[in-house]
């Protein structure tokens, strides 16, 4: 009995650490090399907590060189972790700071109410009750420049513009409403291989669009507003999805059902991993050739240490919920696909001082919100 154990635990330490280590890892390996590592990247919370339990359960069981090896394991996994997980119990008080600029990203789904039909704009009242500075917005198509004439929405459209006075919805998808003056910014890379006014189809459901601030006191922003290509599930595949992660449902499916989890679901997942590879790349040589002063937000359709992630914040940006926030969340909120898809990211002589991800509103997104600190004084 005791062989049997000790075989059994050495067999799902094996496995569990290598699960780990490719889930907390596969965002160096590019998905069109091996797109595999890519999927256990997008379910890291789940697995890295699965080997946390079972380095536990080593422990309890008096298994300690395969715990101390399950621990080298979480250990080597411990960036990926702090990103997806992030332990800021301390934060700065966001009243200490005179100059602060507060900026939400959100998918707002066209401001419908999905979990509420009969509620006006959920999305709308939040944006106004948290007050934000500047809002970077994705899928803005019945935003609120060109909502429905009812006149409850006319109501929240007053009250919206005459907050936001100045505003841009465009490439089908991403807007902006400001408090502050901004030119959009164009130039030839921006329209290369992006969701544009003259591209009425884009398959590859692509956006991207910057916007340059003026703060004054010589102060200056760009704002790279993104939304990266999702995994496009027919509701046939989220129901099939939905029944994979039902307990006691995977055993009662059939050939069938099984072959089209392989077939669709996993294809459609790996030929998205593979075009936001394509578009990362692209955003990341924006990037390069952007002001100091940027932010980098919006709704990138993939997880902290992806491959995408990985390739857009580079070196130079900072992440700001594992700057400031604690604990795992998640801004996806359908079909129990409940993953930190939107991200924020920033450079530049500011400091992440707030950051959340309030689980209110009506989209399918939930939003970030960050409060930024200036550093030092303009020049």
């Amino acid at each position: 009995m005791k062989k049997v154990l000790k075989i059994t635990c050495l067999v799902l330490t094996v496995i569990i650490a290598i699960m780990v280590l490719m889930a907390g890892w596969g965002g160096h390996i590019a998905p069109s090399t091996w797109s595999l590592p890519a999927l256990f990247t997008l379910a890291f919370v789940p697995i890295a907590a699965m080997g946390l339990v079972w380095l536990i359960v080593l422990a309890v069981l008096r298994r300690w060189i395969l715990a101390a090896a399950m621990a080298v394991v979480m250990l080597a996994v411990w960036p990926t972790v702090r990103i997806n997980s992030p332990l800021n119990v301390f934060s700065p008080k966001v009243d200490d700071y005179a100059q602060t600029l507060k900026v939400m990203t959100w998918n707002v789904m066209g401001f419908d109410d999905i979990h509420n039909r009969k509620q006006l704009s959920a999305s709308m009242l939040y944006i106004l009750e948290e007050d934000p500075d500047v809002v970077i917005m994705q899928e803005t198509t019945l935003g609120p420049l060109d909502f429905i004439e009812t006149p409850g929405v006319i109501e929240l459209r007053e009250r919206i513009e005459e907050r936001y006075p100045y505003h841009t919805r465009g490439y089908h998808d991403l807007g902006i409403m400001s408090k502050v003056p901004y030119r959009v910014y164009e130039d030839s890379t921006m329209t290369q291989g992006f969701g544009s006014i003259d591209n009425g189809r884009n398959e590859y459901h692509f956006y991207a669009k910057a916007f340059d601030i003026d703060l004054g006191d010589g102060r200056q922003l760009r704002l790279l507003g993104l939304h990266l290509q999702s995994i496009g599930l027919s509701s046939s595949d989220r129901d099939l999805y939905v029944k994979l992660t039902k307990p006691g449902e995977v055993g009662q499916m059939n050939r069938a059902e099984m072959s089209q989890a392989k077939n669709s679901l996993y294809g459609k997942v790996a030929s998205a991993f593979r075009r936001r590879e394509v578009e990362a790349n692209m955003v990341r040589n924006i990037i390069d050739n952007c002001p100091p002063n940027l932010i980098v937000c919006g709704d990138f359709n993939d997880v902290p240490g992806s491959y995408s992630y990985r390739t857009i914040k580079g070196d130079d940006l900072s992440d700001a919920y594992a700057d400031c926030a604690f604990g795992p969340t998640f801004t996806f909120n359908q079909n129990r696909l409940y993953f930190k898809i939107d991200q924020f990211m920033y450079r530049g002589d500011m400091t992440a001082v707030e950051a959340k991800c309030p689980h209110v509103g009506g989209s399918d997104h939930y939003p970030i919100v960050v409060t930024l600190k200036w550093n030092k004084s303009a020049q």
